[in-house]
């Protein structure tokens, strides 16, 4: 497939495509690891400042200059004196040109018109819903499913549903689904891809957390990497977990505490002898932080701990007495030392 134009994407992120154009895009994307690496950093800039329906063409760039200087200073992962990994800062050309021409879509009210108003039968509407920091929400979709988003999370879907059930997740999510096996329901998150075969089942995979994980509650669900159609797909039953790496290779753990996984569709925060980088990576998104890790050695240490409806001070209280550290917040910043 071609390279996509510009201005294809700029429409595809301003929700202004056919249902023809995502499809091509979501093909274009589905190519290569690197594609859909290049269109996650793209959404992630557009929902970072996402502008409201009003279409304010001078705030939209104004949003997006912001956007990519916050980018260029403030790690989307942790901050450390030893890193955990640098933020990508590619695409900076290609991302201030595709912004120019979302201005030039937004600016024309012929266009906004003809989206809004077309009338063809094939015509489907893409939507989404995006949970900020520290927010959860539940998402029903009109095929009957219900969807409980995490904290800092994202759903896309097209509606009507139709005999292709497929939604894409960025974050965290509990989807109870309607089953119907004539109308195969599926998850597509980075380069993994769920299908439901009669299930209640919980995802994790956040673009910056570098693997997939699928806990199942109940029923079972199909687990394989994007584009292997060929081969066998990984089947997880109730009180499986499967995980999938960034290189695509699945392992699976048997008889899991599932509670301990959904506990965030609830409003709690689980900790079973979890790294703390793990942890941080979790209160980031719940508590609208940013840490900075002074003391690498405290990354390798774990936390066991359970957490519902405390403040930030009270949690970062509790790991400071159980890991013999010491942390200090200013605003939204937390510093965190050995004792």
């Amino acid at each position: 497939m071609q390279a996509l134009s510009d201005a294809l994407l700029a429409r595809y992120l301003a929700g202004e495509c056919s249902a023809d154009e995502t499809l091509e895009i979501e093909r274009w994307a589905d190519e290569s690891p690197a594609h859909r690496a290049q269109l996650e950093e793209l959404r992630r800039i557009w929902n970072a400042r996402r502008p409201a329906r009003s279409w304010d063409t001078q705030e939209i760039w104004s949003n997006v200059q912001r956007t990519m200087r916050t980018n260029r200073r403030r790690p989307l992962r942790l901050v450390s004196d030893h890193t955990l990994g640098r933020e990508r800062r590619s695409w900076g050309t290609r991302i201030a040109a595709i912004a120019a021409a979302i201005l030039v879509i937004v600016s024309s009210a012929a266009l906004l018109h003809i989206a809004a108003t077309a009338k063809t039968p094939a015509a489907v509407a893409m939507r989404e819903y995006v949970t900020p920091r520290g927010q959860r929400a539940t998402v029903r979709l009109d095929d009957g499913t219900r969807v409980t988003l995490g904290a800092q999370s994202r759903l896309r879907w097209s509606e009507p549903l139709g005999a292709r059930r497929d939604v894409y997740l960025d974050g965290e999510a509990l989807f109870t689904v309607a089953h119907d096996p004539r109308r195969p329901f599926r998850v597509h998150v980075g380069d993994a891809v769920m299908q439901d075969l009669g299930t209640e089942f919980s995802v994790r995979g956040y673009a910056d957390d570098g693997r997939v994980v699928v806990v199942v509650k109940s029923g079972q669900v199909a687990f394989s990497p994007r584009g292997t159609a060929a081969s066998q797909p990984v089947v997880l039953d109730a009180g499986d977990l499967g995980a999938m790496s960034a290189s695509g290779v699945i392992t699976v753990q048997h008889d899991v505490d599932v509670d301990r996984y959904l506990a965030f569709a609830e409003g709690r925060l689980v900790f079973v002898d979890t790294p703390l980088g793990e942890v941080l990576g979790q209160l980031q998104r719940w508590y609208d932080v940013q840490f900075v890790v002074q003391d690498s050695a405290l990354l390798s240490a774990t936390v066991t701990a359970s957490f519902q409806g405390a403040g930030l001070d009270d949690v970062l209280h509790a790991l400071s007495a159980s890991l013999d550290m010491r942390a200090e917040r200013r605003g939204t910043m937390v510093w965190l030392r050995a004792r």
